[in-house]
């Protein structure tokens, strides 16, 4: 059973069809298998689905030597790059120990730093006591000495032409102004790369070099499928991090949207749509895995997993008693709170969401992070899931997005004004005792439509794979 009724949000772009992205992967399996990539490696969570396709369609039984690796990569400016390299390390890496040699080599690589970039290492860590550390640790504390991305510095675009040199947001444009400056950002970015410089690359191939993806990437070029090319940041992010690992990496992508017709520029093998957008995207419960960030890295949490063990059956009681709370909660919002509604953009389901969202969570820098599409691990994992999954499509058109989450935030600002003497404040803490008297069933029964989604969506990409030739 789905409590919240799917809708169609306003100005959606057409999404690509699961028939296309399944010939898509197909097709990147073949250039990559042309190019000699030993490594294909799936970004999480968006190339799940991809990974899924990849692995059950006969093509990875043909390729037995290729190595496949999946970890979560997003723009710097969501995660920082020490989290990303760590999520693809092993648990057993993350707490591995430098050896003497690496230990001699990086004390002799330190030395050749830039002054600058030396004082700041020195500065971090100790570099006399480096047996001291985990691999986890070194690698967050020198991960970011000596790193600049050209296309990533707002001076730059100014120079370029890519936004006035007045303080400017390009969110704030029109659908076509955005769609303009993400495929300067994205032209701009695969310029550029080359020109990134990262003093720590040297000290980051010894630690990382006993890793099982340095040795990977020894000899072995790369090929990254993955759902979208946005603005070309996480461009930036895979190349520092690959060389990270070996400063020597050679990397391909290919994806199923960019604005851009990028096919052939820089790294950039493949793209499958300019207009449509990826099908699955921040829709975990279409990818069957939950990523959210943790302290170290990422976790990852499989939805059937997260099921109870025992088959618990939820009795006729409980579901009468979810039922009527959904009913009375959806009147109270829609009557109460009308002034933030918008039809097409913000509907009642949204505000009971992010009310939910508000009775687990009491840090509103969480909250914060989630609507800028950044899930954090915490105790309300499912009623965060709930809300992020529902949010706008990150591809669709920036003006709509704004005003989903303009009219968000201008509730939460309006929630936390509340006095406790508010009658509205009351309210809803009436009604946060019955959610907590539901919890349990609530969040059961969410579990149990997102995996229904998922298996839907898995028994769809089976049957075009029995019909697709290798």
């Amino acid at each position: 059973m789905d409590i919240y009724p799917a809708i169609a949000r306003k100005g959606s772009i057409p999404r690509i069809g699961v028939k296309d992205v399944v010939a898509a992967v197909f097709l990147m399996a073949s250039k990559a298998k042309e190019a000699g990539c030993g490594v294909i490696f799936f970004p999480k969570a968006g190339g799940l689905p991809l990974k899924y396709i990849y692995e059950h369609s006969g093509i990875g039984v043909k390729d037995l030597e290729v190595k496949i690796f999946s970890s979560k990569i997003t723009a710097s400016s969501k995660s920082s790059i020490s989290k990303q390299i760590c999520a693809i390390l092993s648990r057993a890496e993350r707490k591995q120990h430098l050896t003497k040699k690496q230990i001699d080599d990086f004390n002799k690589t330190a030395v050749e730093l830039p002054l600058a970039s030396r004082k700041k290492l020195i500065k971090s860590i100790d570099i006399g006591h480096l047996e001291q550390f985990n691999l986890c640790e070194i690698v967050s504390k020198i991960c970011d000495i000596g790193l600049y991305v050209p296309s990533e510095d707002r001076g730059n675009w100014v120079k370029a032409g890519i936004i006035p040199e007045v303080t400017h947001s390009p969110e704030n444009d029109s659908y076509e102004q955005f769609q303009n400056f993400r495929k300067k950002m994205i032209a701009y970015s695969l310029d550029r790369m080359p020109d990134i410089v990262h003093d720590a690359r040297p000290l980051l191939n010894i630690v990382l070099s006993r890793t099982n993806f340095g040795h990977a990437l020894y000899k072995n070029k790369v090929y990254v499928m993955d759902e979208a090319i946005s603005r070309g940041r996480t461009l930036n992010v895979l190349e520092i991090i690959f060389k990270a690992f070996n400063k020597d990496a050679i990397w391909n992508i290919g994806v199923l949207f960019c604005p851009l017709n990028a096919t052939g520029r820089g790294n950039v093998d493949f793209v499958s749509s300019q207009n449509n957008i990826p099908p699955f995207s921040n829709r975990f419960d279409l990818m069957g895995e939950i990523v959210v960030e943790s302290d170290i890295a990422f976790s990852s949490y499989d939805i059937a997993k997260l099921l109870p063990y025992r088959n618990k059956a939820i009795s006729q009681l409980n579901h009468r008693q979810v039922i009527e709370y959904f009913n009375d909660i959806r009147k109270y919002v829609f009557h109460t709170f009308s002034e933030f509604l918008e039809s097409g953009v913000l509907d009642e389901n949204d505000l009971i969401r992010l009310i939910h969202f508000i009775f687990v969570c009491d840090e509103m820098t969480i909250i914060d992070r989630c609507i800028d599409l950044n899930p954090t691990q915490f105790p309300g994992l499912i009623e965060e899931v709930s809300f992020y999954i529902n949010m706008p499509h990150p591809f669709d058109p920036m003006p709509i997005r704004k005003r989903y989450k303009d009219g968000i935030i201008r509730f939460l600002e309006y929630y936390k004004k509340m006095s406790l003497r508010n009658p509205i404040k009351n309210e809803i803490q009436r009604f946060r005792k019955k959610f907590y008297s539901i919890k349990k069933y609530y969040e059961l029964l969410e579990l149990h439509s997102w995996l229904k989604r998922y298996q839907d969506a898995k028994s769809m990409i089976d049957s075009l794979l029995k019909h697709q030739k290798l």
